[in-house]
């Protein structure tokens, strides 16, 4: 193919194809001569292509058909079986038994029974309550065999641990100290705030409202009215009357016609004792 492509090259110079430059012989410049060298390696490029297709129509049309070839029979190998490979079976390893723990044997001696713990619950007056005497009720509740003080007095304390007591109040406001305690030296105590509205004490008197000292009167039926303390006893010419809680009295006396003398008296519950006499005279009515 080669050769082909010379001998074309060939020709070509020989029928003046080459560039005019070259045919005279002259010498070009530098580019010229780069340009020339530019066309001869063109020129080379075509020639041979041309040649090698040439070569390949001739290759093309000088081959023979090729013919099929006879299949042959294949033998397929026969494989043997695999044998199975015996796999050792593990020895069990053995598992360590930890040493037993002794037990201790349970200590079956009694425990000491803990001692209950005193109590003291007050459940009146609340704390905070307001009266209207001079005196309240205290009461609650505290641990059995265990006594109680109110007040610096002594409670009843039942055999259940129930406990009461009277307190007595001052006018205003009160503080009521509760104090319980056992056998073993165990202290509990509550603190009440009570508020009396009790009036404060009224100095001991005995004073003759009704009728007044020197009267003439027309009817024989005269009503008698005094005051004097809450506390007090009062007596008229000897007979007990009744003194309300605020101190007064009232009863009726019977008059005989002409002069009367009224004789009255109270004795306090500190043991004063005061009287007074009242005269009165009778004049019936002339028909």
């Amino acid at each position: 193919m080669i050769n082909g492509a010379w001998a074309n090259l060939d020709k070509l110079g020989k029928s003046n194809r080459l560039p005019p430059l070259i045919q005279q012989g002259i010498q070009p410049g530098p580019a010229a001569r780069r340009l020339g060298l530019l066309a001869i390696v063109l020129a080379l490029s075509m020639l041979t292509l041309s040649a090698c297709v040439s070569q390949v129509a001739r290759d093309g049309r000088s081959t023979s058909t090729p013919v099929a070839p006879t299949p042959t029979a294949t033998t397929t190998p026969t494989v043997p079986a695999p044998t199975p490979t015996m796999v050792p079976t593990p020895e069990p390893t053995p598992v360590p038994i930890p040493p037993s723990t002794p037990v201790p044997s349970p200590d079956t001696t009694p425990d000491a029974t803990p001692e209950p713990e005193l109590i003291l619950q007050v459940r009146a007056p609340a704390n905070g309550t307001t009266v209207p005497g001079g005196a309240v009720v205290v009461f609650g509740l505290t641990s059995p065999g265990a006594s109680v003080i109110v007040a610096d007095s002594p409670a009843t304390v039942d055999p259940n641990g129930g406990f009461r007591a009277e307190a007595e109040l001052s006018p205003g406001v009160n503080t009521i100290e509760v104090v319980a305690s056992d056998g073993a030296g165990n202290e509990e105590s509550a603190t009440i705030r009570v508020t009396s509205l009790a009036l404060p004490p009224q100095p001991f008197l005995l004073l003759i409202t009704e009728p007044q000292n020197q009267s003439i009167v027309t009817n024989s039926n005269l009503r008698l009215t005094g005051r004097t303390g809450p506390l007090a006893i009062v007596s008229v010419n000897g007979v007990s009357v009744e003194v309300d809680p605020f101190g007064t009295f009232a009863t009726v006396v019977t008059l005989e016609a002409g002069p009367n003398i009224i004789d009255v008296v109270a004795t306090n519950d500190d043991g004063q004792v005061l009287s007074t006499v009242v005269a009165v005279i009778y004049r019936p009515t002339q028909e």
